[in-house]
């Protein structure tokens, strides 16, 4: 299972493109034509606006924001990474993309998934296995940077257990955390059944519903108190009105 992402992850992508000519609302003809729009930029390159056909998107899925794409334009191979992916609204159609031209011998900083490996004993005692983060940034070359961070949850043993940034081995030692990144941030936390949740939360509710009694009945209480002392006072009243 390792050694089969491993070759997914170093697996060299290609995608042929031209320059594009069409700008603003005129690439919507492009889009009728079958073609994306995209741009490529990047530090110390000058930015060239391209367009690749749309049945080239599988190379962007099987890419996602983590490998390498060598755009071949105009006999040059350019190392890139999908920088950004503007979607379509309502239909969700590619609408256009953003490519990072990167140097593969200067690490970078990207996000990446979190994946979750191995059975936690825990669960098959109807515990809940949370996962808090879902995707953490790192600092590597381009070319090192792994699909998903995997992070075996095998350990997971009793209530409360949980695994932090700290107690997960990143694929490489080439690879790490990206600056700022907290170790101590949870990853995954065991949590109680869902049914001593429930049971947890009608105690709650039904303590909140005394309270509320009580409280309903101590503001009657400070209502007939301030009746009869109007009551009390309003001889007195009638009395100056006479005099």
């Amino acid at each position: 299972m390792t050694d089969r992402k491993t070759k997914q992850t170093k697996e060299k992508l290609s995608l042929k493109v031209e320059k594009r000519n069409l700008f603003g609302r005129k690439v919507k003809k492009l889009r009728r034509q079958g073609l994306i729009p995209a741009v490529v930029y990047g530090h110390n390159f000058d930015s060239v606006a391209v367009q690749f056909p749309r049945h080239q998107l599988k190379v962007i899925k099987r890419a996602g924001e983590t490998s390498v794409i060598y755009l071949e334009l105009d006999n040059q191979k350019i190392p890139v990474m999908i920088k950004q992916i503007q979607y379509h609204p309502v239909s969700g159609q590619v609408l256009h993309l953003d490519f990072y031209k990167v140097n593969l011998k200067e690490k970078v900083t990207t996000e990446v998934p979190i994946e979750l490996v191995g059975e936690a004993p825990i669960a098959k005692e109807g515990y809940n296995i949370v996962q808090v983060l879902h995707e953490v940034e790192i600092s590597a070359l381009p070319t090192d940077i792994p699909k998903e961070i995997e992070v075996d949850i095998s350990g997971l043993t009793q209530e409360g257990d949980d695994i932090r940034l700290k107690d997960v081995k990143l694929p490489g030692e080439k690879i790490e955390f990206a600056e700022g990144v907290d170790p101590e941030e949870t990853v995954v936390i065991v949590e109680k059944p869902a049914e001593e949740k429930e049971e947890e939360t009608a105690e709650e509710v039904s303590e909140e519903g005394e309270e509320t009694k009580e409280a309903k009945e101590t503001k009657e209480e400070e209502k007939e108190k301030k009746e009869e002392e109007k009551k009390e006072a309003a001889p007195e009243n009638e009395v100056k009105k006479e005099n």
